[in-house]
């Protein structure tokens, strides 16, 4: 069953990603940190996908692949009207070739293939929830390579390619470990409603400044305290119900169609 705050919380993630590409592939200067706050959606819409868990599911993988496929043959097409002098075949492969193409994409099908693992590392047979004393140690190892990095003396002798700014199958993997855990172990008992708003509040304004973004404990905490604050919505107005069941079918492809060299060009 849909849960319509969850599903407007998407939308206003997927309108912060847009946000981000627009003011950040657009050359704007006065952003005053949204496009680093919008940004974060990706991490939210993994740590929806964790906190409600996913199963390998070979039917979702091919409805996904055949969605970007539709989509490449609409960006191809836009890229040649934008540049003629590549051909529609160089600008159809480059989101499948390239790895500044639909990475996110790899990595969350990596992702749906592990999904069955983190279940039975998190699950016992009886379907309650084992002692994880392996969640933090991975989640450390994750984020905080990544957290060690914006450093700007260790991030010379660690290995990471953007520091907190930095996005990789690895993290994406860390964010759903941690929502799982956030869901499965009870953590969400730590996050009633005022502390959420609270945590929701300082991590956006630590987010804006430029301390943290994409791989950290602050982005996070930010997907965690707005899930929270989403799961406390008890109702919706049902014209808002059916504006998010209208518009959530498209948010996929609204990614892919925008999140490539030839969506950049037209921003």
């Amino acid at each position: 069953m849909r849960n319509s705050a969850i599903e407007l919380l998407r939308i206003l993630m997927m309108l912060g990603i847009v946000a981000c590409h627009v003011i950040g592939q657009g050359g704007h200067d006065n952003h005053m940190g949204f496009d680093r706050i919008g940004g974060c959606g990706v991490v939210g819409f993994m740590f929806i996908s964790g906190y409600f868990g996913m199963k390998c599911s070979l039917r979702r993988a091919l409805k996904l692949l055949g969605t970007a496929l539709y989509c490449n043959f609409v960006v191809a097409g836009l890229g040649v009207w934008l540049n003629p002098e590549i051909s529609y075949v160089q600008y159809f492969l480059y989101n499948w070739t390239s790895g500044s193409g639909w990475w996110f994409l790899w990595g969350y099908l990596i992702v749906m293939l592990l999904a069955p693992l983190v279940e039975a590392a998190f699950l016992s047979e009886d379907g309650s929830c084992k002692r994880m004393g392996f969640v933090w140690p991975v989640l450390i190892l994750v984020f905080g390579w990544q957290f060690a990095t914006a450093v700007p003396f260790l991030r010379r002798v660690i290995p990471s390619p953007d520091g907190l700014k930095g996005l990789s199958f690895a993290v994406l993997l860390g964010i759903y470990v941690f929502a799982r855990a956030f869901r499965l172990m009870r953590w969400d008992r730590y996050f009633p409603v005022r502390r959420s708003f609270a945590i929701l509040l300082v991590s956006s304004i630590l987010v804006a400044m430029g301390f943290s973004q994409y791989s950290s404990p602050v982005a996070l905490l930010l997907g965690a305290s707005s899930v929270s604050l989403a799961l406390s919505v008890t109702r919706l107005p049902e014209w808002v119900d059916k504006i998010c069941t209208a518009l959530v079918p498209s948010l996929f492809p609204v990614y892919l169609i925008h999140t490539n060299i030839q969506g950049f060009e037209i921003i």
